[in-house]
C-alpha cells in the first residue's frame, strides 16, 4: 500500500522536472550533420576558440560522404576542425602514437596532447607535447622554454589532462615523471 501511495507524488515531480527548460540542452543540436571521418578511433575532443581539436588513434581524415580512401588528409593521430563549417584546419603534426587526452591551458594559450607517443614533428616528446593555440605551432614550454616533460609510460602514457589556470594536472599508467618515481598523477607548474 505504501509503495503505490509514493508512486504518484514521484511521477508528478519527475514530471515536473521533465518539462522544465534546460539551458544546457537548449544548445544541443537535435540532428546530426556530415562531418569529416577519420580511420582509427577518436580518443580525446577539445573545443577551443572555434575549433575542435581530436586526438587519438587515426592517421587520416576524409571529407564528408566520401567512402573510405577517397580524398583522405593525412592527419597523424591530431587533427582540428573548424567549429562552425566544419572545415579542416591547417593544424598538422606528425605525432608518432595515439594521443589519448587533450587539455587547454588556463589562459587559453596552450593545447596539450598526452598519450601513447614519443615524437612530435620529429623532437622528443615523451608521452606529453604542447602547442601554441593561437598559430597550432608546437612549443618548447608549459611555463617557459625549458618545459620538457618526461614520463615512462609504462606500460602506457597519460591518459588524463586537466588544468587550473596555472597548473597541469597529468594521469595515467606511468611510474616516473622526469626519471623520478610519480606513480600515476603528477603536476606542472
Amino acid at each position: 500500500m505504501r509503495k503505490a501511495a509514493l508512486q504518484a507524488p514521484l511521477a508528478l515531480v519527475a514530471a515536473a522536472l521533465l518539462s522544465l527548460p534546460s539551458p544546457a540542452l537548449a544548445d544541443v543540436p537535435t540532428s546530426a550533420r556530415p562531418m569529416w571521418q577519420t580511420n582509427g578511433i577518436v580518443r580525446a575532443i577539445l573545443y577551443h576558440g572555434g575549433a575542435v581539436y581530436i586526438g587519438g588513434e587515426f592517421t587520416s581524415v576524409r571529407p564528408p560522404n566520401n567512402a573510405p580512401g577517397v580524398g583522405e588528409v593525412r592527419r597523424n593521430h591530431i587533427a582540428a576542425f573548424n567549429a562552425s563549417t566544419g572545415a579542416l584546419l591547417p593544424f598538422r603534426h606528425d605525432v608518432n602514437g595515439t594521443v589519448q587526452s587533450l587539455a587547454i591551458s588556463g589562459g587559453g594559450t596552450r593545447i596539450y596532447a598526452g598519450g601513447d607517443f614519443t615524437r612530435v614533428d620529429g623532437p622528443v616528446r615523451s608521452h606529453l607535447a604542447a602547442f601554441d593555440s593561437s598559430t597550432g605551432a608546437l612549443t618548447n614550454g608549459h611555463i617557459d622554454s625549458h618545459w620538457f616533460p618526461n614520463t615512462n609510460g609504462v606500460p602506457l602514457g597519460p591518459r588524463a589532462l586537466a588544468t587550473d589556470g596555472t597548473r597541469l594536472g597529468v594521469g595515467g599508467d606511468f611510474t616516473a615523471v622526469n626519471q623520478r618515481p610519480q606513480q600515476g598523477f603528477t603536476q606542472f607548474g
